[in-house]
């Protein structure tokens, strides 16, 4: 038996999330640029994230192989 079944979900404000702005993206990309200047891999990974809308196990698995031509290929 659910003891929460009857009770109800409170009704809430629903917020706004916080989109930044270009300028607060260029100042993240220059942070970790002066912060991990030898890192070339780690501003291109976050590149991607901030594209791909943050599906980092996604990038990460991606093997050469399933690459062709400079495109993924679906298995």
């Amino acid at each position: 038996m659910n003891p929460w079944a009857d009770v109800r979900r409170p009704e809430v404000e629903k917020k706004q999330k916080h989109v930044p702005t270009m300028a607060d993206i260029a100042a993240f990309f220059k942070w970790v640029h002066e912060w991990y200047p030898q890192w070339e891999r780690l501003d291109v990974l976050l590149r991607v994230k901030l594209l791909s809308g943050c599906r980092t196990a996604d990038i990460v698995q991606l093997m050469s192989d399933q690459l062709n031509s400079g495109e993924a290929r679906s298995e």
